[in-house]
């Protein structure tokens, strides 16, 4: 017995082993080519492909539809896995492989109509568009037919992807669409806090401008996105020669986006006698989203424009018409069929279209009307055509004819170029609004409340070379108030566009130094509202007076460990004392939505006797002093029990942020993961914690540009590029964005050519 123990123990270690033996041959197997050379089919002539220290493609074509073919083969060697989960992020098949775990947020994405959003683009392209994609689409699907051995991702969870398709890249774009469009959560915290509060009390803590008040009942649950589509802001800033050291214009951008493994953001160079451009691309998309050519730079921050509205839908019994202006129309129902991984039969939803959109309910809200979205992506765009003529583009005209066709999203462009041009331009399409503002949901049931057009190119907000010599955004409000049309109010805070200012100003003259050294900053200028009121607070007792004395001469710099420590905590327990008690179960969702805007505390603290800062729940009037004494005594208090003495409290220790892969989640799986890594900064900082890449663009020699990524190139993680960027990224460091071959050839680690099979 004991001998047939030990023969089966010892043939279930060697089948142990010979598995894990066979899953390390084939990962390693799945590593790209990166050097020699590849044969194939699809190609017209030789195309070079030099990889620096970092793993960075820097592609040499001799024609264009050669060049976005190796751009889709390289795109597909390096983010594989990455550009499968986006795709079936968007059309809402991620059910298929992850199985029941995926349902939910693959009925979000059918709700939301992503692929129909995308059909609306593909019809757009011009037929040069169409070819440039195709092309790219051959280069994917090059690479899907040469390599036998698909990345672990795909070994682990047992399927081969399908070929790629113009489709498919179309509807990443509508990803970007959706992680950059929120207006519609806050249409709906706005109609929730509608039944317990008037418009003036909710004005006194919302972003807001008059508008009518509705008496809806209305109940909604919301679900999230089915990727992590987190996002905290951007930053973007430019200066004129006259600002520069060697008298040409300094571009910077910072985009933040969720900082998963790998990175959103795909480094690369696209060079052939059509284009010469590097920057960051989208993996799944051709073409750089952000970057320079030859001759101009730009960057891009969101604008949070309102380019969504809710509509509150009148449908008959049997839930197939509409009723608009005095009629009955035909809704436009899709069926979708979601299959299931180990299930027989697909889960079933139908999804009903108005004129305007989706109905949104029951699938993402709950609502005791049916609910429909309107939002710009609906009617198609432009957007690839726009990318394509930037990345092409000479000058301030060419750049200005080409942005306007960038429909969506709605970004803020700063520009600059080699002649010493700076501007901006608000892209995307912004709808007119009649009668309202698009703050509540609205009936839908006549045209009183329909989008009347698109605010025209020439109306949008331009500048070119501004007397001040430098362009600042970062999320803020931009527009004046004297602008003619309504663009929105869920603007994010000023404080990052006024600390960029700030430290613009104190230099006469700006070099890449300056630059890194603004991009850095760990100044959080929120601090600056709040502690010149905790400073001149009487007669504090106890822990609240230890607080106070912590942080009264405070700077508001977060590398300072437990001040930042302090104010941060402090700052939760002053919300959480000033609204939980009139908002209860809402106050999460309005913490979280606020956050970052202008409302909540910001709007009353300097209102002493605000009837939010009172305590319903006692007997006592509370006002803002005695509040903010408290939330310091609690914050102490927290900190005291959890770290012990002041000396051991660490915002950076405390702060963390881990990179995480789609699969990382499951613990046998946790090593595809990064992290977690202390942050000493804040979303508010100008080094904010969501910053997904930096880029500091010198138009006097473009070779001396700086970038860094957050993670690494490649989505392999047994690749040195899986994770090599980390370490600069987390101590601020940066490297050359090297743009002439010359340059690059003395940088070069790897070299390969593609050229045609005979």
């Amino acid at each position: 017995m004991r001998k047939s123990l030990k023969i089966l123990f010892f043939s279930l270690l060697l089948l142990i082993i010979g598995i894990i033996l066979i899953l390390i041959y084939l990962f390693y197997s799945s590593l790209p080519k990166i050097k020699g050379e590849i044969s194939l089919l699809g190609i017209s002539d030789k195309v070079e492909i030099i990889r620096d220290e970092f793993g960075i493609p820097h592609i040499f074509a001799k024609n264009e539809k050669d060049l976005f073919f190796a751009c889709g083969y390289i795109h597909a060697q390096d983010r594989l896995w990455q550009m499968e989960l986006m795709r079936r992020t968007g059309y809402g098949t991620l059910s298929e492989i992850f199985g029941e775990k995926g349902v939910k947020k693959d009925i979000f994405m059918r709700a939301l109509g992503l692929k129909v959003a995308a059909k609306k683009d593909l019809e757009k392209l011009s037929p040069h568009l169409k070819e440039i994609f195709s092309y790219y689409c051959k280069g994917v699907n090059a690479y899907l037919k040469k390599k036998k051995i698909l990345p672990p991702e795909f070994i682990i969870l047992r399927f081969k992807p399908e070929k790629w398709t113009i489709l498919d890249s179309l509807v990443i774009k509508q990803i970007m669409d959706l992680t950059l469009s929120n207006n519609m959560d806050s249409e709906f915290l706005r109609m929730k806090l509608m039944e317990k509060f008037n418009i003036e009390e909710i004005n006194e803590i919302m972003p807001s401008v008059p508008e009518a008040k509705f008496n809806f009942s209305f109940k909604f649950k919301i679900e999230p996105p089915s990727h992590k589509l987190e996002f905290a802001g951007s930053n973007n800033w430019v200066v004129s020669g006259e600002l520069t050291k060697t008298g040409k214009p300094l571009l910077a951008n910072d985009p933040h986006l969720a900082i998963t493994i790998p990175s959103i953001w795909y480094q690369i160079h696209l060079n052939s006698p059509e284009m010469n451009v590097i920057g960051v691309s989208i993996p799944g998309t051709p073409m750089v989203v952000i970057g320079h050519n030859e001759n101009i730079a730009w960057g891009v921050t969101y604008s949070y424009v309102d380019v969504q509205d809710l509509y509150l839908e009148k449908l008959d019994k049997k839930q197939r018409k509409y009723f608009f202006n005095g009629k009955w129309r035909n809704l436009e129902i899709h069926r979708e069929e979601i299959k299931i991984k180990g299930e027989k039969k697909p889960k079933i939803i139908e999804v009903k279209w108005t004129h305007r959109g989706p109905i949104i309910s029951p699938w993402i809200l709950k609502s005791d009307k049916p609910v429909s979205l309107r939002w710009t992506i609906y009617d198609g765009g432009r957007t690839p055509r726009a990318i394509y003529l930037i990345n092409k583009a000479r000058n301030w005209k060419e750049f200005l004819k080409a942005v306007s066709l960038f429909d969506s999203p709605s970004l803020n462009f700063v520009y600059a170029d080699r002649d010493g041009n700076i501007g901006y331009y608000l892209s995307g399409k912004i709808p007119i609004r009649r009668n309202h503002r698009g703050l509540f949901p609205v009936t839908g049931d006549t045209d009183k409340f329909e989008w009347i057009g698109y605010i025209e190119k020439d109306e949008k907000r331009i500048i070119l070379n501004p007397p001040e010599n430098f362009i600042v955004t970062a999320n803020n409000k931009i527009i004046e108030n004297s602008y003619p049309f309504f663009l929105g109010v869920d603007y994010l805070a000023p404080f990052r566009a006024k600390r960029i200012k700030e430290l613009i100003l104190t230099r006469k003259k700006h070099d890449l130094n300056s630059f890194k050294k603004i991009q850095l900053d760990l100044v959080l200028t929120r601090s600056r509202l709040f502690i010149p009121i905790i400073k001149n607070l009487k007669n504090l007792k106890g822990k609240a007076r230890e607080a106070q004395k912590i942080l009264e001469n405070w700077d508001g710099s977060m590398e300072k460990g437990k001040e930042a420590a302090l104010f941060q905590y402090f700052l939760r327990f002053l919300n959480e004392n000033t609204f939980k008690d009139e908002l209860k179960s809402l106050f999460s969702t309005f913490a979280k939505k606020t956050a970052l805007r202008w409302a909540g505390i910001l709007k009353i603290i300097n209102k002493p006797n605000s009837k939010w800062f009172d305590d319903i729940n006692t007997e006592e009037i509370e006002d803002r002093n005695k509040i903010i004494e408290k939330s310091l005594q609690q914050a102490y208090e927290y900190l005291e029990n959890k770290f012990g003495q002041p000396e051991n409290w660490d915002w950076a220790k405390i702060h963390k942020l881990q990179m995480e892969h789609a699969l990382g989640a499951i613990p046998i799986f946790k090593f595809l993961n990064r992290g977690p890594y202390p942050m000493k900064n804040d979303s508010e900082t100008v080094n904010a914690t969501y910053v997904s890449y930096r880029q500091i663009i010198d138009l006097s020699n473009f070779d001396n540009s700086l970038w860094v990524n957050t993670s690494g190139e490649s989505g392999h993680f047994l690749s040195k590029h899986y994770d090599d960027q980390i370490k600069l990224w987390l101590t601020g460091g940066y490297y050359r964005m090297l743009f002439t071959k010359k340059e690059i050839e003395k940088k070069a680690k790897a070299k390969l050519i593609l050229k045609p099979a005979i």
